[in-house]
């Protein structure tokens, strides 16, 4: 037939001697039904070969151009390919940072994955971290902070509203720039970007503490800590009282009631706190009688 390959022809049925015809891609007889051949063609676009990719708040470019990347194949460029990918890769670096705002945010998203990764913090409370960064620096909220403190209070903002158990005294141990001033940054970016910040909870640190003090082996000592720590709900001795003082402080008097030695200066450590802290806030505790400790 004219105006069609030998494969769209149509054929006779050796079956029926009836006559085949292509139907959604598969030569079938028109008569018996009888399927010829089958030819399974896929004329719809794949959406993997649309050449978009995510939208990722993580990159600079939200993972949305193209890298020209360092060739680490077995075939290895010429002298010549090599020299102009090189000068091409220049330019695509220097273009994609022509501003100080570009550079401040490649600065800050370097600095939010190193600290994320540091800590172990998921890949959505770091997607949310850089949200907030980006958030910040669009309404110039950087001005008068150093990138470093506020990449690191958008971070831990972003495990705060995640309920992820990460203190100041955390981040201190990791970033560039003391929790005085992570505190500072993080009240700037709470009252500027009006955020609904979830206060920070004791018992959300006991389980790691207690992971990280190893007290768990022969003792239930975290179930004993949450329980001293709900018999404090609304109790004025502990208005005020730093979170992961008091989970420190709660986790000591269950020890000593479940018989476990833990030594003040331990606990002290994994907290993140001073040892008098530990002390001070324990003997608090067991002289107002807060807490039922036998």
């Amino acid at each position: 037939m004219r105006g069609r390959n030998s494969s769209e022809a149509a054929q006779d049925c050796p079956e029926c001697g009836g006559t085949a015809s292509h139907q959604n891609g598969e030569l079938v007889c028109s008569q018996c039904g009888l399927v010829l051949e089958e030819q399974f063609s896929n004329t719809r676009r794949s959406p993997s070969n649309t050449g978009s990719s995510p939208n990722t708040p993580e990159y600079l470019t939200r993972g949305l151009t193209t890298e020209i990347a360092e060739d680490h194949s077995e075939t290895f460029l010429t002298k010549p390919e090599d020299r102009r990918t090189r000068r091409l890769r220049t330019w695509q670096h220097r273009i994609r940072r022509n501003s100080s705002q570009e550079r401040n945010l490649e600065t800050a998203l370097n600095e939010i994955h190193r600290i994320a990764s540091a800590l172990g913090v998921p890949d959505v409370t770091r997607k949310t971290a850089c949200v907030l960064y980006r958030r910040a620096l669009e309404e110039n909220l950087i001005i008068g902070y150093s990138i470093e403190t506020i990449a690191t209070a958008s971070l831990h903002i972003a495990c705060r509203k995640a309920q992820i158990p990460q203190s100041l005294s955390d981040f201190e141990t990791v970033a560039k720039v003391p929790k005085k001033k992570i505190g500072r940054g993080l009240r700037h970016l709470k009252k500027e970007l009006e955020l609904e910040i979830p206060p920070a909870d004791a018992s959300s640190y006991i389980p790691r503490y207690c992971s990280d003090l190893d007290v768990d082996v022969d003792v239930d000592v975290e179930r004993r800590a949450r329980e001293l720590l709900d018999s404090l709900d609304g109790a004025p001795t502990v208005s005020g009282v730093s979170p992961p003082a008091l989970a420190g402080a709660v986790i000591y008097l269950a020890a000593q009631d479940c018989g476990v030695e833990v030594r003040q200066d331990e606990i002290a450590t994994v907290a993140g706190v001073s040892t008098n802290t530990i002390s001070r806030r324990s003997q608090q505790l067991r002289q107002e009688n807060a807490v039922p400790v036998s």
